[in-house]
């Protein structure tokens, strides 16, 4: 049983959208969210029976708080853990495995209390730049008394956790389709794009300054894809005020939310991943690499774990928008053979993120803690 928070296709959800699409002949599964929504219907397709808790506002309120460092409506979160504990109670899976930050502190709590095995499948960081302090002492807490094992998405995620003897790295894993695609040659269309939600720490007002100074006035274009939405959006509107103070208006083009999301990246030939703080592990780094774009990405957190700089893509400082001009000039003087080279090897970093290798990394974990918890 997964317990997740949102029914939004953002990264925790796409990701484990991912795994159920491996987990599909391997395993029976549930998923429990929090509110309904478009995932629903995407999870159940995947195979998975789905639950989504009747919470009322109140109660989804607190969970969100709880991600943004609130404890407020404590007694309202306090119903929804007892809610979710009957569903696992009476479920008796055999692990009970959190998928997201909000969901994990109900589950660690409910599966405790009905005594089944939690397993966190930690997909965020837990580190003062991410998590407020008091929401961070709760998860920590949650983490040390329920989870019998660890999962986490990259090296970068694991190292701000509280230590936990049973913690392996599982990558997210990448769709199918990003595996079948036609390799095809660098530089097609001449667009430089940024994918993703449009949230303040996503980094699209520095991508936009930066293309700027590199690209303005040239035939080159900047395309934004991806819908504003969450506490922390920002709204396309902004974004096109911006872009015409940097005197590029006519060269950027916003795409919003897709469902086809590998047509978007076969139509950008630079890709630029430009968050203001580290990333987790970087899923659209990843399907990037997959996709035959140039991948520019930040010099840290999860997609440090995916680009080597000058070899499958480029690496800058996060944040400073010198160092991101100075990468983007070194892509876009790249002479074409040394590109095709470099979209080769970043089509050989990715493979290890078949989605049946992941499967196989999880299944083996999962399996490793029925051991142990047999032989004790």
């Amino acid at each position: 049983m997964f317990v997740g928070g949102v029914a939004r296709p953002w990264g925790a959800e796409i990701a484990l959208l991912r795994l159920l699409e491996g987990l599909r002949d391997r395993a029976r599964v549930t998923v429990v969210l929090l509110e309904d929504g478009p995932m629903v219907d995407r999870y159940r397709n995947a195979g998975a029976h789905v639950t989504v808790l009747a919470m009322s506002q109140d109660a989804l309120t607190a969970s969100r708080q709880m991600t943004a460092g609130s404890l407020q409506r404590v007694g309202a979160y306090t119903r929804a853990m007892f809610r979710l504990h009957r569903v696992v109670r009476t479920a008796a899976p055999d692990y009970v495995v959190g998928n997201t930050l909000r969901g994990s502190v109900l589950a660690g709590l409910a599966s405790t209390l009905a005594r089944r095995p939690f397993v966190w499948m930690a997909r965020d960081r837990l580190s003062s730049d991410y998590v407020s302090g008091a929401s961070r002492l709760v998860f920590r807490a949650v983490l040390r008394l329920t989870a019998r094992g660890v999962i986490a998405n990259s090296f970068a995620t694991a190292a701000t956790l509280p230590a936990h003897r049973r913690t392996v790295i599982v990558h997210d894993a990448l769709a199918r389709e990003f595996f079948e695609v036609a390799p095809r040659s660098p530089m097609e269309h001449r667009q430089v794009g940024i994918i993703g939600r449009l949230a303040e720490w996503k980094g699209h007002r520095l991508f936009l300054l930066a293309f700027a100074e590199v690209f303005a006035g040239t035939d080159r274009r900047a395309r934004i894809v991806g819908e504003s939405s969450g506490s922390d959006a920002i709204s396309i509107a902004e974004l096109r005020t911006y872009a015409h103070e940097l005197g590029i208006a006519e060269q950027v083009s916003f795409s919003g939310h897709v469902d086809d999301v590998l047509h978007e990246y076969q139509q950008i030939d630079l890709l630029v991943h430009a968050s203001l703080i580290p990333e987790p592990f970087g899923q659209v780094v990843a399907e990037a690499l997959a996709s035959g774009c140039l991948v520019v990405a930040p010099d840290t957190g999860g997609p440090a774990e995916l680009i080597r700089n000058g070899f499958n893509g480029f690496a800058y400082t996060m944040g400073s928008v010198d160092s991101l001009v100075s990468a983007l000039r070194k892509a876009d003087d790249m002479p074409l053979a040394d590109r095709e080279r470099m979209v080769q090897h970043a089509r050989e970093t990715i493979e290890d993120l078949d989605p049946d290798k992941i499967v196989d990394g999880f299944l083996d974990f999962i399996t490793s803690l029925r051991t142990r918890a047999t032989a004790t």
